[in-house]
């Protein structure tokens, strides 16, 4: 069949046919932009696919692309392995019909309100003990309308648990911090209260020991010196507290001394209160100071009654041993570490009110209180005790549960105030003599002078080391024995002992401190000190520490 050119038709005039050649190269370019969007199209359409695929295949995440029905368009290995199920039985299948409802329910929840929103949405999701953190996208077609989902979920798990271990060590970092800088403020105040009772307490002695037995002063001055000596009791406790009260380590079995406890508990409890005791007999023996566990055992039975308050209820007090192996997960004040050895434990359960978290943490804090008449270290003190004893503290309580105290107390106690043997010196003369007196606080120097003085001795006093140095080097011959204190600003105890033994070595010397008698002995062990008394002290315990080493 021959083609009829343009050319040809004879019958068109030229205008025509310049119009139909325009039309025809119109066409011609139309099919060539047509031609070009095409090839455009496609391949965005293979860019598409490509970002897609490379999206659902992202390392370490599951990434599925939904339907706005839910219906699963595509997904990446990662996903199909979390799922269950191979990815090519997975696309076309519900995404909904792969949980639980309530699961499903909240998965369709989401979904829906990224459809409806256009906005994404982000969220944490925990299943079978793995934690997610899921990111949902909205995909949009040509006219904008969301049409689909994109869902990418990264396993998080290891994550949040090295976030949970950090946070925990940062805790036990503060709660030790917290701990210390309480301990070093509880032993400083009760270091420098001390030196005030010293002060108090002679001079109201001294008072007593000038005035006729029916004069009307002596009442007054005999409560002056009652509550000075309550206020020492509260110094005992704060040292207590800090770790640096004294521990007179002696053998003891724990059940022996709660069993001798019991009609002090039944009286130190509310009426309706039923105590029962279950105390091992066979527990091994503890090197404790005897009045500080009694102490402990009243105030946690006492904390236990309160609690239970006007109800009725019980209170457990149990003795026992047990042994914690390395891998022994417990929580325990002051730390938070699994505990590893032998202990014998103290054991006291209420059935009172229990304690919430918030509040367990504070409960050690000094002076904290539930109570609106509480008073005093309470638990702090307690905790201070336990410490002493190189022992730890095992809280479990919940609200309305009840709470249990448990105190773990090693078999073998390492800290043994007495272990130390004194040396033994020579003979001196029993009484008389001169006593040199070096202590930085005014009031103390001042009333253990009297002290002296009224004991018939000559004293001779120094405010300070390097001028306590001095004036013993001029009247070495004349001293029979120095009263020393452990803690001044210029120099402290450990520093004027080495000179005092370097200018006579065998002057007797009595430490002093507000401190207690084992923060001496550790250090001063091996500098051959011969004695000690705790601040604050009266005339007849000074003058009869003071004549033990002059006789030794």
């Amino acid at each position: 069949m021959a083609v009829k050119s343009i050319a040809d038709d004879s019958s068109k005039t030229k205008d025509e046919l310049v119009g139909e050649i325009g039309e025809l190269r119109c066409r011609v370019r139309d099919l060539e932009l047509a031609e070009s969007e095409c090839r455009r199209a496609e391949l965005a359409l293979r860019q598409s696919k490509e970002t897609i695929r490379a999206l659902l295949n992202a390392p370490m995440d599951s990434s599925i692309l939904l339907a706005k029905d839910g219906t699963i368009l595509a997904l990446n290995d990662i996903a199909a392995e979390r799922l269950g199920k191979p990815a090519d039985e997975l696309v076309g299948a519900s995404v909904y019909a792969l949980f639980p409802p309530a699961l499903a329910e909240s998965r369709r929840a989401r979904i829906e309100e990224v459809v409806r929103s256009g906005a994404p949405v982000r969220y944490e999701d925990e299943r079978e003990e793995r934690c997610f953190d899921s990111h949902l996208y909205p995909v949009s077609d040509a006219d904008g309308k969301v049409n689909a989902v994109a869902i990418f979920a990264r396993d998080v798990t290891e994550r949040k648990k090295a976030d949970q271990e950090r946070r925990s060590l940062e805790g036990q970092v503060l709660h030790s911090q917290k701990l210390e800088s309480l301990s070093v403020l509880a032993g400083g105040i009760a270091h420098d209260f001390n030196n005030l009772l010293t002060g108090i307490l002679g001079h109201a002695s001294l008072a007593l020991m000038d005035l006729p037995q029916k004069s009307p002063l002596r009442k007054g001055i005999s409560l002056i010196e009652k509550y000075a000596e309550r206020a020492a009791e509260l110094t005992r406790q704060m040292l207590a507290y800090s770790g640096r009260g004294s521990v007179d380590a002696q053998p003891l079995y724990l059940s022996r001394l709660v069993e001798g406890m019991v009609p002090l508990l039944k009286a130190a409890v509310p009426d309706k209160v039923v105590l029962d005791f279950q105390l091992a007999q066979n527990v091994p023996v503890i090197k404790a100071d005897y009045a500080q566990l009694r102490q402990l055992v009243l105030g946690l039975v006492t904390n236990a009654g309160e609690a239970i308050a006007d109800a009725e209820g019980t209170i457990t007090v149990s003795v026992g041993a047990m042994h914690l192996d390395p891998d022994h997960d417990v929580r325990a004040y002051p730390i938070d570490e699994p505990l590893e050895g032998a202990y014998v434990f103290l054991e006291v359960r209420d059935t009172g009110c229990g304690i919430d978290e918030d509040t367990k943490a504070k409960i050690f804090d000094p002076f904290f209180t539930t109570k609106a008449s509480g008073r005093g270290l309470g638990l702090a003190a307690a905790l201070g005790i336990v410490r002493g004893h190189e022992g730890f503290f095992i809280v479990d309580s919940e609200p309305g549960k009840g709470t249990t105290f448990k105190v773990l107390l090693p078999c073998g106690h390492k800290r043994d105030a007495r272990a130390e043997p004194e040396r033994k010196l020579e003979r001196g003369r029993m009484g008389g003599g001169t006593v040199l007196v070096i202590d930085d606080e005014e009031p103390v120097r001042t009333v253990t002078g009297q002290m002296l003085e009224r004991a018939g001795f000559a004293v001779l006093t120094a405010e300070g080391g390097r001028e306590g140095i001095r004036t013993f080097r001029e009247h070495a011959a004349d001293v029979a024995a120095v009263l020393l204190d452990m803690t001044m600003p210029d120099m402290n105890g450990e520093e004027v002992l080495l000179e005092l033994r370097r200018a006579r070595p065998d002057v007797r010397v009595i430490l002093t401190s507000g401190y207690d008698e084992h923060d001496v002995s550790a250090r001063f062990a091996r500098k051959d000190s011969a004695g000690f008394i705790h601040k604050p002290y009266s005339p007849a315990k000074l003058v009869k520490k003071l004549r033990e080493l002059l006789d030794t």
